[in-house]
């Protein structure tokens, strides 16, 4: 599982804390640099222990480069569809 920075945890915690509240749309904002993908793959690979179904979705080429190259570093299986 990928670790995450101290403020990276905290937003992942702060998002879990708004669903479990009942909040049906969470939005979490990160600004660049801040490491999205890497916080979407610990979400991905917690969601995957679980036995959940994970749709990733991203509008550039790029996203889907950077994305698989950060999957495949931890380790998490992957396809596209595009």
């Amino acid at each position: 599982m990928t670790i995450l920075r101290r403020y990276q945890d905290d937003a992942v915690s702060g998002v879990r804390s708004e669903f479990a509240a009942g909040h049906k749309a969470v939005l979490l904002q990160v600004p660049t640099g801040g490491g999205k993908t890497i916080i979407a793959t610990h979400v991905a690979a917690t969601a995957l222990s679980r036995r959940r179904i994970v749709y990733f979705i991203v509008h550039r080429k790029e996203l889907i480069d950077q994305t698989s190259a950060t999957f495949r570093q931890a380790g998490l299986p992957h396809s596209f569809i595009a």
